[in-house]
Protein backbone atom coordinates (compact mmCIF):
# COMPACT_ATOMS: atom_id res chain seq x y z
CA UNK A 1 0.00 0.00 0.00
CA UNK A 2 1.26 3.44 -0.87
CA UNK A 3 -1.24 6.12 0.12
CA UNK A 4 -0.47 6.08 3.83
CA UNK A 5 3.31 6.09 3.46
CA UNK A 6 3.96 8.17 0.37
CA UNK A 7 6.62 10.28 2.12
CA UNK A 8 8.68 7.15 2.83
CA UNK A 9 8.63 5.56 -0.64
CA UNK A 10 11.94 4.46 -2.14
CA UNK A 11 12.93 3.41 -5.64
CA UNK A 12 12.13 -0.22 -4.67
CA UNK A 13 8.51 0.80 -4.14
CA UNK A 14 8.08 1.98 -7.72
CA UNK A 15 10.03 -0.75 -9.48
CA UNK A 16 7.92 -3.24 -11.45
CA UNK A 17 6.80 -6.15 -9.29
CA UNK A 18 4.31 -8.93 -9.75
CA UNK A 19 1.40 -7.55 -7.72
CA UNK A 20 -1.90 -9.15 -8.66
CA UNK A 21 -3.70 -6.69 -6.38
CA UNK A 22 -2.28 -3.46 -7.90
CA UNK A 23 -1.72 -2.01 -4.44
CA UNK A 24 -5.10 -3.11 -3.06
CA UNK A 25 -5.04 -4.57 0.45
CA UNK A 26 -7.61 -7.17 1.42
CA UNK A 27 -9.10 -6.63 4.86
CA UNK A 28 -11.12 -9.54 6.22
CA UNK A 29 -11.97 -8.08 9.63
CA UNK A 30 -15.23 -6.27 10.28
CA UNK A 31 -16.08 -3.50 12.71
CA UNK A 32 -19.59 -2.29 13.41
CA UNK A 33 -20.04 1.33 12.35
CA UNK A 34 -23.77 1.41 13.19
CA UNK A 35 -23.48 4.60 15.25
CA UNK A 36 -21.94 6.53 12.38
CA UNK A 37 -24.08 9.32 11.03
CA UNK A 38 -22.09 11.60 8.74
CA UNK A 39 -23.34 15.18 8.92
CA UNK A 40 -23.58 17.35 5.84
CA UNK A 41 -20.74 19.89 5.84
CA UNK A 42 -20.45 22.67 3.30
CA UNK A 43 -17.00 23.90 4.31
CA UNK A 44 -13.78 23.16 2.45
CA UNK A 45 -10.20 22.98 3.64
CA UNK A 46 -7.02 23.92 1.82
CA UNK A 47 -4.77 21.20 0.51
CA UNK A 48 -1.13 21.22 1.44
CA UNK A 49 1.07 23.01 -1.07
CA UNK A 50 2.64 19.67 -2.07
CA UNK A 51 -0.74 18.02 -2.74
CA UNK A 52 -1.97 21.10 -4.58
CA UNK A 53 1.18 21.19 -6.71
CA UNK A 54 0.94 17.53 -7.72
CA UNK A 55 -2.79 17.72 -8.35
CA UNK A 56 -2.12 20.70 -10.62
CA UNK A 57 0.48 18.63 -12.48
CA UNK A 58 -1.92 15.72 -12.89
CA UNK A 59 -4.69 18.01 -14.15
CA UNK A 60 -2.34 19.67 -16.65
CA UNK A 61 -1.01 16.31 -17.89
CA UNK A 62 -4.56 15.03 -18.38
CA UNK A 63 -5.53 18.16 -20.29
CA UNK A 64 -2.38 17.95 -22.45
CA UNK A 65 -3.07 14.28 -23.25
CA UNK A 66 -6.82 14.81 -23.72
CA UNK A 67 -7.64 12.50 -20.81
CA UNK A 68 -10.83 13.08 -18.87
CA UNK A 69 -9.95 12.96 -15.19
CA UNK A 70 -12.61 11.71 -12.79
CA UNK A 71 -12.63 12.71 -9.13
CA UNK A 72 -14.11 10.29 -6.61
CA UNK A 73 -15.02 10.48 -2.94
CA UNK A 74 -16.24 7.35 -1.15
CA UNK A 75 -17.96 7.13 2.23
CA UNK A 76 -15.38 6.60 4.96
CA UNK A 77 -15.75 7.10 8.67
CA UNK A 78 -13.13 9.66 9.49
CA UNK A 79 -12.59 13.14 10.75
CA UNK A 80 -14.78 15.91 9.43
CA UNK A 81 -11.66 17.21 7.73
CA UNK A 82 -12.08 14.42 5.14
CA UNK A 83 -15.48 15.82 4.18
CA UNK A 84 -13.94 19.28 3.84
CA UNK A 85 -11.16 17.88 1.62
CA UNK A 86 -13.79 16.10 -0.49
CA UNK A 87 -15.72 19.36 -0.85
CA UNK A 88 -12.54 21.13 -1.94
CA UNK A 89 -11.81 18.41 -4.49
CA UNK A 90 -15.32 18.81 -5.87
CA UNK A 91 -14.72 22.54 -6.37
CA UNK A 92 -11.47 21.82 -8.24
CA UNK A 93 -13.21 19.23 -10.44
CA UNK A 94 -15.96 21.73 -11.27
CA UNK A 95 -13.44 24.46 -11.98
CA UNK A 96 -11.68 22.25 -14.54
CA UNK A 97 -14.91 20.67 -15.84
CA UNK A 98 -14.06 17.17 -14.72
CA UNK A 99 -16.63 14.78 -13.35
CA UNK A 100 -16.79 14.25 -9.62
CA UNK A 101 -18.56 11.22 -8.19
CA UNK A 102 -19.30 12.28 -4.64
CA UNK A 103 -20.48 9.05 -3.08
CA UNK A 104 -19.77 10.32 0.44
CA UNK A 105 -23.51 10.32 1.16
CA UNK A 106 -24.52 7.41 -1.11
CA UNK A 107 -23.97 4.50 1.28
CA UNK A 108 -27.52 3.18 0.79
CA UNK A 109 -27.29 3.41 -3.01
CA UNK A 110 -23.97 1.55 -2.86
CA UNK A 111 -25.43 -1.14 -0.61
CA UNK A 112 -22.82 -0.40 2.06
CA UNK A 113 -23.90 -1.79 5.44
CA UNK A 114 -22.42 -0.09 8.48
CA UNK A 115 -22.40 -3.32 10.50
CA UNK A 116 -20.79 -5.51 7.82
CA UNK A 117 -18.68 -3.63 5.27
CA UNK A 118 -15.95 -1.74 7.14
CA UNK A 119 -12.59 -3.05 8.34
CA UNK A 120 -11.77 0.15 10.23
CA UNK A 121 -12.64 3.85 10.15
CA UNK A 122 -10.81 4.39 6.86
CA UNK A 123 -11.10 1.14 4.89
CA UNK A 124 -13.73 -1.22 3.59
CA UNK A 125 -13.32 -4.89 4.26
CA UNK A 126 -13.50 -7.22 1.26
CA UNK A 127 -17.32 -7.23 1.20
CA UNK A 128 -17.48 -3.43 1.28
CA UNK A 129 -14.69 -3.06 -1.26
CA UNK A 130 -16.54 -5.32 -3.70
CA UNK A 131 -19.71 -3.22 -3.30
CA UNK A 132 -17.82 0.07 -3.73
CA UNK A 133 -15.98 -1.30 -6.77
CA UNK A 134 -19.23 -2.45 -8.39
CA UNK A 135 -20.85 0.94 -7.74
CA UNK A 136 -17.93 2.89 -9.21
CA UNK A 137 -17.66 0.45 -12.12
CA UNK A 138 -21.35 0.91 -12.93
CA UNK A 139 -20.91 4.69 -12.79
CA UNK A 140 -17.94 4.57 -15.15
CA UNK A 141 -19.71 2.19 -17.54
CA UNK A 142 -22.76 4.51 -17.61
CA UNK A 143 -20.83 7.76 -18.05
CA UNK A 144 -17.78 6.93 -20.17
CA UNK A 145 -17.22 5.15 -23.45
CA UNK A 146 -14.61 2.62 -22.36
CA UNK A 147 -14.31 -0.54 -24.44
CA UNK A 148 -14.40 -3.97 -22.81
CA UNK A 149 -10.83 -5.31 -23.04
CA UNK A 150 -11.32 -8.68 -21.34
CA UNK A 151 -10.59 -10.72 -24.51
CA UNK A 152 -8.01 -8.32 -25.96
CA UNK A 153 -4.57 -10.02 -26.15
CA UNK A 154 -2.89 -6.68 -25.39
CA UNK A 155 -4.53 -6.81 -21.94
CA UNK A 156 -3.96 -10.51 -21.24
CA UNK A 157 -1.91 -9.60 -18.15
CA UNK A 158 -5.04 -8.29 -16.48
CA UNK A 159 -6.81 -11.60 -17.15
CA UNK A 160 -3.96 -13.62 -15.65
CA UNK A 161 -3.76 -11.26 -12.67
CA UNK A 162 -7.49 -11.71 -12.13
CA UNK A 163 -7.11 -15.47 -12.14
CA UNK A 164 -4.27 -15.18 -9.62
CA UNK A 165 -6.35 -12.81 -7.49
CA UNK A 166 -9.31 -15.20 -7.36
CA UNK A 167 -7.01 -18.01 -6.19
CA UNK A 168 -5.55 -15.95 -3.31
Amino acid sequence: LYHSRWKDLTIRDVMPIQDHFYGFGIYQQTIDMKDWNKPAIDETTDMSSLVSDYLGRIIQLCKNENIELMFLSLPVYSAFNRIKVSNGAEMIAQEHRFRFLNAMYLRDEMGIELSRDYADKFHYNLKGALKATAFVGDYIASNYDIPDRRDDPAYAGWDSDYRAYTKE
